[in-house]
């Protein structure tokens, strides 16, 4: 079985080493919501505006397939607004969720300039805060104990290139349920979603 291991490394290194093999850094923005899923009942927070930065590998397999991993920090979250009839007041509490991001797309050239990409992605929590507004103050607290450290999903989206600079637009969708309270909250669920809007730049290629 060793053996057999050893031979696939060997094979898929010697593979690799013939694609072309390009990469740069990216940066952008996310458009990212929280979905909560419990027992019948479904919402979706609000959108908040979070940021991406990182880099890129593009290692070209042929004239229209890529292989594109990534890694990127990015902050993900959401918002939700609820009235206080005691208080009369709006209480709003914004999610931010930070994340050390490892997608793995593949990506099919259409021609030149345009891409169509899908891929999964790993996330890997690196902190977690609640900013709560209420009563004309502001408050900021650490809820990463409160959330699971490691988030999976999947990205689909396109791409435009033209040089060295590149453009992309993507959806991620969270598959795995990020939630981890202390409290009984039945078959809650709460999985991450975000439109992605990114541009990266061609650092190098060989």
């Amino acid at each position: 079985m060793k053996r057999i291991t050893l031979v696939l490394v060997i094979l898929c290194s010697a593979y690799l080493s013939f694609a072309q093999l390009s990469g740069g850094a990216k940066a952008g923005i996310n458009l990212a919501s929280m979905y909560f899923k419990s027992d019948d009942q479904t919402e979706t927070t609000d959108m908040v505006i979070g940021f991406q930065l990182g880099g890129y590998l593009n290692y070209k397999i042929s004239e229209t397939f890529i292989f594109q991993p990534e890694l990127v920090f990015s902050r993900l979250g959401g918002k939700e607004s609820e009235y206080d009839p005691n208080s009369q007041e709006e209480i709003d509490v914004q999610f931010k969720l930070n994340y050390l991001a490892v997608p793995l797309n593949f990506k099919f050239q259409v021609n030149e300039n345009f891409g169509l990409l899908v891929g999964p992605q790993i996330g890997f929590m690196v902190g977690a805060k609640a900013k709560v507004d209420f009563f004309g103050s502001s408050v900021e607290v650490d809820v990463k104990d409160q959330f699971k450290g490691i988030d999976f999903g999947g990205n689909i989206g396109l791409s435009y290139t033209i040089n060295k600079l590149g453009f992309d637009a993507r959806y991620y969708l969270g598959f795995s349920n990020i939630g981890d309270f202390d409290e009984d909250i039945g078959d809650g669920k709460i999985m991450n979603r975000a439109i992605q809007l990114s541009v990266y730049y061609q650092l190098f290629s060989k």
